[in-house]
């Protein structure tokens, strides 16, 4: 009886604690409630493992395998993309010719990790509105389904928690301002099929540190990455020649580490 009671103060702690340091980007999505519940978990499986030892130890042992074996499955079978459901309840709205679903906002959907689907009710998803899922501050990582050709005006701006961003592989243009001071954001990469970043699209990304760019691209508007102060790499997977043609807007560079563009044979300018 008293060790029960222990373990139920020993819980009720963990979860005041945790409750009361979730930060706001965490309290915002599903991994803040998942870090409390692991947290209790760990409580009780420690207590468990103290008054239990011996049989503890022959469990811990037929679990270690079974993980091990289904983590082996697990990774031979699915990639980062497929493992993650298309995000539900966002808000849709039909194309003029009736072909092609567009995204145009967060609607009920509560996702912190949102994925944005390939298609819905049977018609394929080509854009995301202009402001669709602007100052979304909960959301944390994005992935954009391979059916979207457009990414709209401030689509993403200001979402400041976005640590990570998928684009889907027939994206086309990247409008402007896009993603536009996500400041959690550290990397990114512009798939092979891009053709222009918009002005100002990670304008003021004050923690986007590389940047990589398929050699598909030939426009990068104005400002394009303007205040993006811990920017150290630029890499264009293309040649040193290609790059130089790469139509380039005024300021599209200012204020970021790099001073040179890696490319595939050579150093380009920025």
């Amino acid at each position: 009886m008293k060790n029960a009671k222990k373990v139920l103060i020993s819980v009720l702690a963990v979860l005041t604690f945790g409750v009361s340091y979730l930060t706001a980007c965490g309290a915002a999505g599903s991994n803040a409630n998942s870090g409390v519940e692991n947290s209790n978990s760990s409580v009780l499986e420690r207590t468990s493992e103290s008054e239990t030892a011996s049989s503890s130890d022959f469990t811990s042992d037929s679990e270690e395998e079974t993980s091990s074996e289904l983590s082996s499955e697990s990774s031979s079978e699915s990639s980062p993309e497929t493992e993650r459901e298309p995000s539900e309840g966002l808000a849709y709205e039909l194309s003029e010719d009736e072909e092609y679903y567009i995204v145009t906002g967060i609607g009920d959907c509560t996702d912190a990790d949102l994925v944005i689907p390939a298609t819905y009710d049977e018609l394929p998803v080509k854009e995301i509105a202009e402001n669709a899922f602007y100052d979304a501050d909960r959301l944390m990582s994005v992935v954009i389904g391979d059916n979207i050709t457009t990414i709209g005006e401030s689509a993403f701006s200001t979402c400041s928690c976005i640590t990570s961003v998928t684009l889907g592989s027939s994206v086309k243009t990247i409008g402007v301002s896009a993603f536009n001071a996500c400041k959690a954001l550290t990397s990114v990469t512009i798939p092979s099929g891009v053709l222009e970043i918009g002005a100002h699209s990670f304008g003021w990304c004050s923690g986007l540190k590389e940047v990589t760019i398929a050699d598909s691209v030939t426009k990068i508007g104005d400002s394009a990455f303007v205040m993006c102060e811990a920017l150290e790499t630029i890499t264009f997977e293309g040649g040193v020649e290609s790059w130089t043609a790469v139509e380039k807007g005024a300021n599209w560079a200012f204020r970021i580490v790099a001073t040179k563009v890696v490319c595939s044979d050579g150093e380009g300018e920025i």
